[in-house]
């Protein structure tokens, strides 16, 4: 299936190795017929600061002009690769993440593909997080990754889907086999299950049984929805303890995963009352993080 992916790009503040990384996760979806653009969101107050490293003061360089910025855009020269470059007037993260995922959900995008900064500590709460913003607005997928993330060469061939199991969680099961099927990937679906599954303790035995009978069979369920979807795959169940996204994404490098995915909900509500294993995750996935809005 042919999708419209979209590259968050910033010409200014993207080096070498990150730009590649960006472009070997937009090659992922070049031979399956996807339409591919790079997308940067201009604000005149804001570009002073990444062009500072570019056109340094002291040698007289003025700031970018919208003109230069685009020239600079055009410069990338990527095979297949539109670019296009759209406005905001505020210098704010959230009024550049708004913009782009409006620009995309306008455009009917399927899937934005963006790197992750991973700040931490003060530069985190000074300059806050772009990625971050975005997630929580966007209504299409996002393909997220760490500039020391590894992405696999010709496509991922191992999708690990965090599943809590629940009916948001059944949504985001669906989208993830429709990219497993898309790139001919293996789909593990991965439960983390309440702490109580591994409890050995007589007094509550019978309550303990009744919960892992209740993951059991729900794991089966799902193990035959893989097997009439076509797609290889099986379910794992967690057993060991440990904070959740430890959990998942050790579980992760244990199958060899090259996508974690996970799902997360948009709206400002959303930001402000959940998401944090989808964000612990982002920031420390050793492999691209597959977002899937819900």
């Amino acid at each position: 299936m042919a999708l419209k992916v979209f590259w968050a790009i910033d010409p200014f503040d993207e080096g070498k190795e990150i730009r590649g990384k960006a472009l070997k996760a937009l090659d992922w979806f070049a031979a399956k017929g996807s339409s591919r653009t790079a997308v940067h969101v201009y604000s005149p107050p804001e570009i002073a600061f990444p062009a500072v490293e570019v056109y340094p003061v002291a040698a007289g360089w003025p700031e970018p002009s919208r003109k230069e910025v685009a020239k600079k855009l055009a410069g990338l020269k990527v095979k297949g690769v539109k670019t296009e470059m759209i406005d905001t007037d505020s210098p704010s993260l959230t009024a550049s993440a708004r913009a782009l995922a409006g620009f995309v959900a306008d455009r009917r995008g399927d899937l934005i593909v963006a790197p992750t900064h991973a700040r931490t500590g003060v530069q985190r709460i000074v300059l806050g997080s772009f990625v971050e913003t975005l997630i929580h607005f966007a209504k299409t997928d996002l393909l997220l990754f760490r500039p020391s993330a590894v992405l696999a060469a010709r496509g991922p061939k191992h999708i690990v889907y965090a599943h809590d199991f629940s009916r948001r969680g059944d949504i985001g099961l669906k989208r993830a086999l429709r990219y497993a099927g898309e790139f001919g990937a293996r789909l593990t679906v991965l439960h983390v299950p309440h702490l109580i599954f591994g409890l050995r303790s007589m007094a509550q035995e019978s309550e303990t049984q009744a919960y892992r009978d209740k993951v059991w069979a729900r794991g089966r369920r799902i193990d035959r929805l893989l097997t009439a979807s076509g797609v290889e795959g099986c379910v794992e169940i967690a057993t060991e303890w440990a904070p959740l996204v430890t959990m998942i994404l050790k579980s992760a490098a244990k199958l060899k995963a090259d996508v974690v995915a996970v799902t997360a909900q948009s709206g400002r509500f959303a930001a402000l009352l959940g998401g944090s294993v989808t964000r612990g995750i982002v920031r420390n996935a050793g492999v691209p993080t597959l977002v899937l809005k819900i």
